[in-house]
């Protein structure tokens, strides 16, 4: 009777072993796939956001030419960023852009480099 008690035993220990190999490779790969998800939805979000500032720039409302001198600097918290239309917070980075009117734009520093290369293609 110890003989089969002992035969059992090891076959429950052999499929613990299997399903905690199963376990792990399944948290693993969860594990893999929110981090491919993060970085899908951060590519994602960057593609439609430089649609939005290709959208502004051929409607004029972001300008094309960029000027000789920009100013940045952390942010006071009050306003919206002209190219995401997102809040600035306090002490976030903010660039100044000089338009050819005369007036500015405010730009996180993100949407600045985003703005920067979208423009540079048109």
């Amino acid at each position: 009777m110890s003989a089969v008690v002992s035969d059992r035993r090891a076959q429950l220990n052999a499929a613990c072993c299997r399903h905690g190999v199963a376990i792990q490779l399944t948290s693993d790969y969860l594990v893999q796939s929110k981090a491919f998800q993060r970085e899908r939805q951060s590519q994602l979000s960057v593609f439609f956001l430089g649609r939005r500032i290709a959208e502004k720039l051929a409607e004029g409302r972001l300008p094309l030419r960029r000027a000789a001198v920009i100013s940045g600097g952390p942010s006071d918290g009050v306003g919206c960023c002209d190219a995401c239309g997102s809040p600035f917070y306090e002490h976030q980075l903010a660039m100044e852009v000089p338009t050819p009117r005369g007036g500015s734009v405010y730009l996180h520093a993100d949407c600045f480099v985003l703005w920067d290369d979208v423009r540079r293609r048109v």
